[in-house]
């Protein structure tokens, strides 16, 4: 395993991360390594490696039958993507190290989980984020070149042992590794007639070694992209290493054969060639043939290489096509009017720059250029990280540009009667601490001026033309070539325009989500993203998520942006969440099964003859198509998201993270949160799902025994907390805010009891605290039970905890497992003190394996 030789962890072993506990006063070492989500696979990395352990690929070769590995991940069991508690650490693939580091990352309580990048994904990652000097540790081998141009260092762990060695199981869930792989030394080998009847090969080869440093030599020399001399070839770096080592090669060599023992020369290696003179002539005119040949091909491919590059510079500057994506970028200036009025040479010398910026930017990162509109320009661009490096350039290019004169004078004055405004503005931010990115300022890149570049500086806030952006992207409908420039229209355009008439202050940019998520992760690394909530476009109405962005090293201009105006706020932005105060409240709500429904849904397609569409001839009414079938997250995502997050907006909560099946949702109140998840269950049983969906045996509609409706559609488990936050912060790759502390362990930990169609509350294990709960939920959530389920100890929660059930009166009727010691895998880390008791009817979690019982249940119950 390696780090980078900048990283404070080159100096330090394992045992610097496997004691940390994370308390407060401690610096937690894995702060410089990437978060969980940093690598996006299906967009960062084009490799043509095939991602192992991705859902089509639920097993590495049919070994891995126990071991947590999705998406192209692998989570050992202090790790979990739902809590995103632990780092990235890459690899190539499992096969790459057996196994081995898994095991070791297992049994070293290190908390890092792998992704699987793929050879050429693991080395774009490797120098991406080395150029950026951000922390990364990935497995590797030396001497190799990656590990020598990107300077690195073996992170140390326990040396390799025989004992340690034998512990090795292909499953890492199961191996029992904790040391570092045994060393593999390379030996030369000869035939042992050798030395008799070839004394003169014998010698040379007794003699010959190459050391690590003319191995690295002769590798960069083959390899120009790890900062080499040149592509050679094997032959040529063989030839090169001859030329530059004459003082060592010569000495193994015996020229002349003979009665002479091993080492002892006749003639020296000058001599000879001296006298082969005729041999050296013809070496000569064969090598000046070889260097002109060799010269004329690097000629063409250097010119085959700049054709196409130019071929594919063009294609990616001209207008995307009808039907193709397209990435909108409209530009405005702040206060133009009133700056033309005040001053208006200074004025048109500043529009020039500003006009000869942007068209230089939109040459570098492939934009087009669909007109203006008096100072503003209408662009487009093929793909999502040429839009956003574009968008940030243009902040940076403008703060730098040598504005005239009286310029700053006439914004100061204009921007005078705000002060109020941003001052509130300014408030409502600084809790999420924005300031922090000025004590840690970025690398200056290229976009910044020369006199700049490669260093790091504090850098001013603002200089010049304040210019608001906004960015959105979408399916092009419609184009129209006017005055010879591609003009385009539709609804993609029309919501551009809208977000830009919304930002009221120059300097922001304002992106939608849908951007975002096209975007690679190499695009955001520099941006400061500050989540605006969902917002209301007109003609047509749709809902949208928009975010706002910043240099991270202006990232304090964050604080001074005016809320935007002109469009309807739907949703909570991240500074309008609830704060870390006592009574604000986390609830984790996740989709259970979600798995086991995709696998159920095989099932059915291979119960279905072949010439149906439907797998059970007597039903008619219900026709799905079997494509229908094989996609789960048609069917259930969608729904599952309309019904919760409208609720969530009616009850005032703030999503906090959200992937597939799963929210972190924050409220002011416990009472507003137990009514959210209350009525959210209720909800999704009353919803309409489809007749797939209620097929399945982890959806299907369940009876009580007084045949009351208790079960129906996809399960959802929820789990809730208060109390103990200790900070709210901005989460760097989704701008929402995040939410620090006990508290948040406590949700998870409550949400991880419950199963699915159950809602659990955490509280105080003593009588009094007890007693105000239920009194708080009979009082002030309407219809609302609640069933005290015991005391329990839970794992990273120093205090005794005691654990309610809270349902609808109209849902009384569920019934769900007795919370106890033995609760298997889901109560692994939990220890029962005492219990009420709850009759047992449903475990909609015990068959998560078997498909063929899965199938027979499908038949029995649900038809």
């Amino acid at each position: 395993l390696y780090v980078p030789k900048y990283m404070e962890m080159s100096s330090k072993n394992y045992e610097t991360l496997s004691k940390f506990n994370g308390f407060p006063d401690q610096k937690n070492p894995y702060e410089p390594f990437p978060a969980e989500g940093f690598s996006n696979l299906t967009q960062t990395f084009g490799s043509s490696d095939h991602f192992p352990c991705s859902q089509d690929v639920p097993t590495i070769q049919g070994i891995w039958n126990e071991s947590f590995c999705i998406n192209g991940k692998w989570y050992p069991p202090q790790c979990h993507p739902s809590t995103g508690n632990c780092k990235e650490l890459y690899l190539v693939n499992p096969e790459w190290s057996g196994g081995w580091f898994e095991g070791v990352i297992k049994n070293l309580g290190l908390h890092f989980h792998v992704v699987y990048l793929g050879r050429e994904g693991l080395i774009d990652q490797v120098k991406k984020l080395y150029e950026q000097e951000l922390g990364y540790m990935h497995y590797w081998w030396e001497p190799e070149v990656l590990v020598s141009s990107q300077r690195s260092s073996r992170f140390i762990v326990p040396d390799y042992s025989q004992e340690c060695g034998s512990l090795i199981q292909p499953d890492p869930k199961y191996s029992g590794v904790d040391c570092d792989q045994e060393p593999f030394n390379l030996y030369k080998v000869m035939n042992k007639n050798v030395s008799k009847h070839e004394p003169d090969l014998f010698e040379l080869w007794s003699k010959f070694i190459i050391t690590n440093k003319d191995q690295m030599n002769m590798m960069r020399s083959v390899h120009s992209n790890f900062g080499g001399t040149g592509n050679m070839s094997i032959s040529e770096a063989a030839c090169n290493w001859l030329k530059t080592t004459t003082v060592d090669w010569p000495s193994w060599i015996r020229i002349n054969e003979g009665d002479k023992e091993p080492g002892q020369m006749q003639h020296s290696i000058s001599d000879e060639m001296h006298n082969n003179s005729k041999n050296e002539k013809l070496i000569l005119i064969l090598l000046s043939i070889g260097a002109a040949l060799m010269t004329s091909a690097f000629i063409l491919q250097v010119l085959f290489h700049l054709r196409s590059a130019k071929k594919n510079a063009l294609k990616l500057r001209a207008p995307p096509d009808v039907g193709s994506t397209g990435y909108f970028l409209f530009t405005d200036i702040q206060d133009s009017t009133a700056l033309w009025e005040k001053n208006r040479t200074d004025m048109y010398e500043a529009i020039q720059l500003h006009h000869n910026c942007i068209r230089t930017l939109l040459q570098k990162y492939h934009g087009y250029e669909t007109g203006t509109q008096g100072d503003s320009f209408l662009c487009v661009f093929r793909n999502a990280d040429d839009a956003l490096h574009f968008a940030h350039a243009l902040q940076i290019r403008l703060l730098h540009l040598d504005w005239p004169a009286h310029l700053k004078e006439n914004i100061t004055e204009l921007m005078a009667p705000r002060k109020q405004e941003v001052a509130k503005a300014e408030a409502a931010v600084k809790f999420l601490q924005l300031d922090s990115n000025l004590q840690h300022p970025e690398r200056v890149s290229e976009d910044w001026p020369p006199a700049m570049q490669g260093k790091r500086v504090r850098s001013k806030m603002w200089n010049g033309l304040r210019v608001r952006v906004a960015i959105h992207c979408g399916e092009v409908t419609t184009s129209e070539e006017i005055s010879g420039r591609m003009v385009f229209f539709g609804t993609t355009v029309d919501h551009t325009k809208q977000i830009l008439d919304a930002v009221v202050s120059g300097g922001q940019v304002v992106c939608s989500a849908n951007v975002l998520s096209m975007a690679s992760q190499a695009a955001l690394v520099d941006l400061c993203l500050l989540h605006l909530g969902s917002w209301e476009m007109q003609d047509p109405v749709q809902e949208m998520e928009l975010v706002s962005l910043s240099p991270k090293n202006l990232a304090c201009r964050q604080c001074q942006f005016l809320p935007l105006k002109k469009i309807k706020q739907l949703t909570p932005a991240a500074h309008q969440c609830p704060k870390a105060r006592e009574d604000t409240t986390l609830v984790f709500c996740s989709l259970v099964d979600l798995k086991l429904m995709e696998m159920q849904l095989v099932s059915v397609l291979k119960m279905a003859p072949r010439d149906q569409r439907f797998p059970f001839r007597s039903i008619r009414s219900s026709l799905i198509s079997t494509a229908d079938l094989k996609n789960v997250k048609t069917h259930v995502l969608p729904l599952f998201q309309e019904v919760t997050e409208g609720l969530i907006q009616e009850h005032g909560g703030y999503i906090a993270e959200t992937r597939p099946g799963f929210y972190l949702v924050a409220f002011h109140t416990p009472t507003a949160a137990i009514s959210w998840a209350t009525n959210t269950q209720a909800a999704l049983m009353n919803a309409t799902w489809p007749p797939v969906v209620l097929l399945l045996n982890s959806c299907c509609e369940r009876l009580s025994s007084e045949c009351e409706r208790m079960f129906r559609g996809p399960r959802v488990k929820m789990g809730i907390a208060w109390g103990d936050l200790q900070a709210v912060s901005l989460h760097s790759a989704s701008g929402r805010s995040a939410y620090y502390g006990p508290t948040v362990n406590l949700a998870a930990r409550v949400e991880g009891l419950a199963v699915g169609g159950q809602v659990l509350v955490a509280a105080s294990a003593d009588q009094d605290a007890i007693t105000s709960v239920k009194t708080m939920i009979d009082t002030h959530v309407p219809n609302a039970t609640s069933i005290d389920l015991g005391a329990f100890h839970m794992k990273g929660i120093a205090d005794l905890k005691q654990v309610l059930q809270v349902q609808l009166q109209e849902l009384s009727h569920r019934s769900f497992h007795r919370l106890s010691k033995d609760g298997g895998k889901r109560l692994s880390s939990l220890h029962s003190i005492s219990s009420g008791g709850v009759a047992m009817v449903e475990d909609n979690n015990k068959s998560n394996s078997n498909v063929d019982s899965s199938r027979a249940r499908i038949t029995r119950n649900s038809i």
